[in-house]
């Protein structure tokens, strides 16, 4: 659908008005009807030769018939457009006849036909309105039949006639549509007068500049990549051209996203700032199903029939939850408590009236959550604009999205709900042949030629059992419904050509499908989009980082912000004295012992020392605890929850003389946890990833360049942008300094120092635990 609000003007398919619907939508989709469409093609094919064969004496047969019209309705004109699956037409009568596949065992009674699939109704009654518009059939009888073929045993066909209920129930659909256009169009004109607040009360040194580079850049290119260090500003200056866009009509919708939860609530603390209360504009932050519906999980076995009962009967309506700018959190959980519906599902039904989308990678990159903003009514992407923060993640987060892990005993399990739900007997038994497959996988294998396409075979078997189904949606649990949408997920990876992908086993009777390069889908996601702006602090190599992401240069400008004060709030120096490659670095936990206590002697704060991994911090942990058992350190465990998070640095920095933390979690990549709380620190190696059958899989996957370009891409690259990432949590306005000692010899080397962060390659390299010393107790900046 599409609306021209100041044409008062709407253009949408005869299936986008049957199907609109404000109000929660189905809970149970799971991935897109491949099969199904296919079984619908097969069996509009086959009634079609069947009619050519039966051929009318007194009558015309055609299929697959063009129709568009134009509805002129409370001063707004809709144009329909679409396709009859069937027209006969004689001296005085037409019929129209739509054939819909369906799983529900057939004869059925006419009420639990309409009860089920009211759009399919819908869609024929527009139809007949539409000829009924035709000069050429204004004196002919023109009806409709819906042709119910039962696809899952025989193929029986039920036909049920277009009833004049039908074209009462099309008068309402018309109303309702007229109601959200018009709101869309209210909606514009407010925003058209939109005024908000500036990101910073007083600009620092390059913050405008980047406001003007990002109006020159889209001018030029349809994607940016925008660089510029923590600290710096990104998410206001995104914002604040993202509104700018919004208000002068270059775009309907902004979408905001972040890797991760943290990021999401910076975002929302920014555009609390900026955005008046009463302006017109409204923003929604969309979390993950699981997180949103904690304490409601006994609400989400609901089918939209009865989420649709209980929408109606609580009387809700999305535009009276929002109370400024959005829906408060309380306000959310009063009417999901009230109405019985889950405060994920109350959420979603808002979207359409939001001019904001905030969420996570997956509700654009992973093609089963996309769904999720891809079937909102009115959403365009050619006229979105699409922010993604935290894009030095994009890449990984999206190979991971679209890989997948199998295993035997979640099979048996998952066939054991299916048995007890009475699932159809083709499904189970393909899912026992896929058991057995797994039965015979064992640590480590890789799989060969044979046992790929034999995987491949199994895989695409169990996605058509599962679409064809029946799936007995509402006895199974979330997680059952969840594996069996994969099986579909996974058939189409291992379909797609353009992404690599490497199948293997991590553990005994397991495999994994995992995909090695995401980089073409990507850029088919980011090019269906009017306007993408891709930004991190270290987007760098920033050549790279668009290969990883599908671009080519002609499609994308680049724009690196600067910080100048970063040089006077960092001093950095290599400590030299360490090795700490795997196979070495038991041998040198002295030195990181030893780098440690003189943090911890040089500063009244807690000192933040960053591992690589949690082992390699509990094993430093433990010689520490030898050498100095006086020294109180804070492990960083592992988080189930944002409000652990929270607990756990407001616990450390009172309880811990030193914080033991790992690069790559929260602290290292997170919002604002550090920044000005500590001023030592130390980063225990460039945490390159481990050495494994999956990496040389990454590795083999490069064509066309060397093998030490292929490291570099491979461990290089990823390892030191974890690195950087941590830097840039410790200083994050001008009046933080941070004193950070870089421990391993491999730092000092130039291809490591190459892909340090700017202000910290030419830092002094340290050899000795006395130069260490004197280094921290110096006054001055070791690189300005």
């Amino acid at each position: 659908m599409r609306i021209f609000p100041g044409e008062r003007r709407a253009t949408l398919s005869v299936r986008d008005l049957a199907d609109f619907a404000l109000g929660p939508r189905r809970r149970f989709g799971g991935p897109s009807g491949t099969w199904r469409a296919e079984l619908g093609r097969e069996w509009h094919s086959s009634l079609r030769a069947e009619s050519e064969l039966l051929k009318n004496e007194n009558g015309e047969v055609r299929h697959e018939v063009s129709v568009r019209g134009i509805l002129l309705r409370g001063g707004w004109t809709v144009e329909l457009e679409g396709r009859v699956d069937k027209l006969t037409e004689s001296n005085a009568m037409v019929l129209v006849s739509e054939l819909k596949t369906t799983f529900l065992p057939l004869p059925a009674s006419e009420e639990s036909l309409r009860e089920k699939y009211p759009h399919y109704f819908l869609q024929v009654s527009i139809y007949l309105l539409l000829f009924r518009l035709l000069p050429d059939y204004s004196q002919k009888q023109i009806v409709g039949e819906l042709r119910f073929v039962d696809v899952s045993g025989g193929g029986f066909i039920q036909t049920l006639p277009i009833e004049p209920c039908d074209d009462v129930a099309l008068e309402e659909q018309i109303k309702v549509l007229l109601e959200f256009l018009e709101e869309r169009r209210n909606s514009r004109q407010r925003l058209s007068a939109l005024s908000f607040n500036k990101p910073f009360e007083t600009f620092r040194e390059g913050q405008a500049e980047a406001q003007i580079d990002l109006e020159q850049s889209f001018a030029t290119a349809p994607i940016t990549l925008f660089e510029a260090p923590t600290g710096f500003g990104k998410t206001g200056t995104a914002l604040s051209f993202a509104l700018k866009r919004l208000r002068d009509g270059f775009c309907d919708r902004i979408l905001y996203l972040t890797g991760k939860t943290t990021g999401q609530n910076e975002v929302v603390r920014t555009l609390d700032a900026m955005i008046p209360d009463d302006c017109g504009f409204r923003y929604l932050c969309l979390r993950n199903r699981t997180e949103r519906n904690i304490g409601f999980e006994d609400l989400e076995h609901l089918s939209e029939q009865e989420l649709a009962r209980r929408w109606r009967s609580a009387s809700l309506s999305p535009l009276s939850l929002f109370r400024g700018a959005t829906i408060p959190e309380k306000n959310l959980i009063e009417s999901a408590k009230q109405s019985g519906i889950p405060p994920y599902e109350i959420i979603r039904a808002c979207l359409p009236f939001a001019e904001l989308w905030l969420g996570d990678f997956n509700y654009v990159f992973q093609p089963r959550s996309a769904s999720t903003f891809r079937s909102v009514e009115g959403f365009i992407p050619a006229r979105s604009l699409l922010v993604v923060d935290e894009a030095h993640n994009l890449p990984e987060r999206v190979a991971s999205g679209l890989s997948s892990r199998f295993t035997a005993v979640d099979g048996v399990q998952v066939i054991e709900h299916l048995l007890f739900a009475q699932a159809p007997k083709p499904l189970i038994r393909a899912l026992e042949d896929w058991i057995e497959f797994l039965d015979s996988r064992r640590q480590n294998e890789i799989v060969d030629a044979d046992d790929f396409y034999k995987a491949t075979d199994l895989l695409e078997t169990l996605a058509e059992m599962v679409y064809k189904g029946p799936i007995p949606c509402s006895d199974l649990p979330s997680q059952v419904l969840d594996a069996l949408w994969r099986f579909g997920d996974t058939a189409r990876l291992l379909a797609l050509d353009v992404l690599p992908k490497h199948l293997w086993a991590p553990e005994d009777h397991s495999m994994e499908i995992t995909c090695l390069d995401a980089a073409s889908h990507i850029a088919t996601e980011l090019r269906s989009y009017g306007l993408c702006l891709l930004e991190s602090a270290t987007l760098s190599p920033i050549d790279q980082f668009a290969i990883s992401s599908g671009l080519q240069p002609s499609e994308y400008r680049t724009i690196c912000g600067s910080a100048p004060w970063r040089a006077l709030a960092l001093k950095v120096a290599i400590d030299i004295r360490g090795d700490t490659r795997f196979s070495q670095r038991h041998q040198h936990l002295d030195e990181i012992a030893t780098a440690v206590l003189s943090l911890i002697k040089a500063t009244e704060k807690p000192a933040i020392i960053y591992f690589s991994s949690y082992r390699y911090a509990i094993e430093a942990n433990n010689r520490l605890g030898k050498i100095s058992p006086q020294t109180k350190v804070v492990l960083q465990p592992r988080f189930g929850s944002q409000r652990e998070t929270n607990q756990f640095i407001d616990t450390a920095f009172v309880a811990g003389d030193a914080l033991f933390l790992v690069l790559g979690s929260v602290f290292a990549e997170g919002i604002d946890f550090l920044g000005g709380k500590v001023d030592a620190a130390m980063i225990v190696g460039p945490a390159l990833p481990e050495v494994n059958i999956l990496q040389k899989a990454k590795m083999d996957s490069y064509s066309g360049i060397n093998r030490d370009e292929a490291f570099r891409r491979t461990y290089l690259i990823p390892g030191m942008r974890k690195v950087n990432q941590a830097l840039g949590r410790l200083v994050r306005s001008p009046e933080h300094r941070a004193r950070v000692i870089l421990h391993c010899r491999r730092f000092d080397q130039p291809a490591f120092r190459a892909l340090l962060d700017p202000v910290c390659r030419e830092a002094p390299a340290i050899n000795c635990i006395e130069e260490i010393d004197a280094w921290l107790e110096g006054k001055e900046n070791s690189i300005a």
